[in-house]
């Protein structure tokens, strides 16, 4: 194994560094807003505006890419990361900052793009799924680590949004430094949502339900922490415990849905997100309520996408899987930009806790859908099911993909096929 990810090294330290720095900086500006006594809106807005960069960072991936290679793209963004970073204290504005993680989010996206791409492109089908297992884990990791960081810094100092910026800069030196030569690009890939969405309701609205729960957790739940009077330590806690759920969740329900009726785990995933998000609601701010209910909600929300692109792959065919990836990544971004607007409004129309009642909703919702759908439809035959891999929900553009619109081929291949899920 370790032979296998010899040649991935300088990817993976720098994944380790850039999520760190994406764990950190959205806590950061979360606690800072609700310090400022800023409207729960405005903390969804810049969360919005982030995951709306990261679609259109999806958009040009492959054209700059194509252009520039993986290493210059990669330093390039890298350094307009950390600058967006470090205008944040410089521009004490928040409506400003909206700009600015609009910024962040097209910038942290392609440097995603750039590590997931070199890895695809450079691994085999046999060692594909352990080595994006690993990828996974080194990016949970440094997302987990950037939350117990939050700790340890003040989210109304300088100091708090130079270490994010010196967080990519150590990412630029390992990718910089290889002696390895970058992969080429793969054809461009498009394929419509709607077809995506007569394809597989399940495994569409599970990656949209993953973005919308996850642009809540990222931009919304540190901001409630504060709000509900949890000191700078407690939020840490609770965000660590949140995001490090992904973690040992997602191998565990991964492979189960490899021997099982996928939208039996899917379903499963949705009513643990219900239930946490009930229990946070009702029980408080106890430490061990936080933890507890946090880790499992995170934990739920972290494989859905990774379920969700795979159970739709069961169901492709021949269908370039490239342009399937593709289209659920931007399922999972246009989630990803309505989920802190709603969760926001809910908070200041109602009271700080519906945020819980919006994820309660989302996980309900989901697992109704796929209950539902497991009794009009037949699950996949054992033979046309994929290999669950571990995906973050970058995976579709590190590919090379334009998700908005489709190839004839693809189209044609969709037309013939019956509708399943």
């Amino acid at each position: 194994m370790l032979q296998t990810l010899g040649p991935f090294k300088p990817v993976l330290l720098a994944a380790l560094f850039l999520a760190i720095n994406q764990g950190l900086v959205g806590s950061i500006l979360s606690v800072r807003l609700a310090e400022m006594q800023a409207s729960a809106q405005m903390a969804g807005l810049m969360t919005t505006a982030y995951f709306i960069g990261h679609v259109l960072g999806s958009r040009l991936g492959h054209r700059l890419l194509g252009r520039t290679g993986h290493i210059r793209a990669f330093a390039g963004m890298m350094a307009i990361g950390a600058i967006s970073a470090l205008l944040i204290p410089v521009i004490p504005e928040p409506l400003a900052w909206i700009a600015i993680r609009l910024a962040a989010g097209i910038s942290l996206v392609l440097g995603f793009l750039v590590l997931e791409s070199w890895l695809n492109m450079q691994t085999s089908n046999e060692n594909r799924g352990s080595v994006f297992g690993v990828y996974i884990t080194v990016v949970y990791v440094g997302m987990t680590a950037g939350q117990v960081m939050l700790g340890f810094v003040d989210a109304m100092s300088f100091q708090a949004f130079s270490i994010t910026a010196m967080m990519l800069m150590l990412a630029i030196l390992p990718m910089t430094m290889t002696s390895r030569a970058q992969p080429d690009l793969p054809a461009d890939a498009r394929l419509r949502l709607t077809d995506l969405v007569r394809l597989s309701p399940v495994g569409f609205a599970a990656c949209a339900a993953s973005g919308a729960l996850t642009g809540a957790i990222f931009g919304l739940f540190p901001y409630y922490a504060s709000g509900a009077g949890l000191d700078i330590s407690g939020i840490a806690i609770f965000m660590s415990a949140t995001v490090g759920g992904g973690l040992l969740l997602n191998w565990p329900l991964g492979k189960l849905s490899d021997r099982v009726d996928r939208r039996w785990v899917i379903a499963l995933a949705g009513i643990a997100i219900a239930a946490s998000s009930a229990v946070l609601a009702l029980s408080g701010t106890g430490l061990a309520v936080l933890v507890s209910a946090g880790g499992l909600l995170g934990g739920a929300t972290a494989v859905l996408y990774s379920l969700g692109v795979a159970h739709t792959n069961d169901f492709s065919g021949s269908i370039d899987p490239i342009a399937v990836g593709g289209g659920l990544l931007l399922a999972f971004g246009l989630g990803a930009i309505a989920g802190p607007v709603v969760a926001s409004m809910m908070m200041d129309l109602l009271l700080a806790a519906a945020l819980f009642l919006f994820t309660g909703m989302a996980g309900a919702g989901l697992a109704g859908l796929a209950l539902f759908r497991m009794v009009v439809r037949q699950a996949a035959a054992s033979v046309d099911k994929v290999d669950f891999v571990p995906l973050s929900s970058t995976a579709g553009p590190a590919m090379g993909v334009d998700p908005l619109s489709v190839a004839a081929e693809a189209a044609d291949q969709l037309a013939a096929a019956e509708p399943v899920t």
